[in-house]
């Protein structure tokens, strides 16, 4: 049996990273969270990913410079961006940066997002 893919939620949003972390290992993967963007970038450092979960609006480093340091490393996982924010500027610089998709959290069902996550790994 091969290892579960990996998946690192980056959320400061306790419920929200809370409800991802819960459903994701429900569908079968293994998860680390991390409620700030310099846990996120030290997790990055450490850990190879397949999936990253980021948030925009995070406490310390906000998405865009957890994506910066993810580009610096070349890291290979996708990043799939899970936000509030929905302005075009703030959509088109995170997949500028490399994202590999935009969800808007007030936009998405969880069990829709989890689907969207299965789609990307291939599980």
């Amino acid at each position: 049996m091969t290892a579960p893919k990996h998946i690192l939620i980056v959320e400061d949003e306790v419920p929200m990273a809370e409800a991802l972390d819960f459903k994701l290992k429900q569908a079968g993967f293994a998860t680390t969270v991390a409620n700030d963007g310099a846990v996120a970038i030290e997790a990055v450092r450490s850990t190879a990913f397949d999936l990253i979960l980021l948030d925009l609006i995070l406490p310390k480093v906000d998405g865009f410079g957890v994506l910066e340091e993810i580009r610096k490393r070349k890291i290979k996982a996708p990043v799939l961006i899970l936000s509030n924010l929905s302005q075009q500027d703030d959509i088109n610089r995170a997949l500028g940066m490399g994202a590999k998709d935009f969800l808007v959290k007030t936009n998405i069902q969880i069990s829709d997002f989890i689907e969207r996550v299965k789609k990307e790994l291939g599980a």
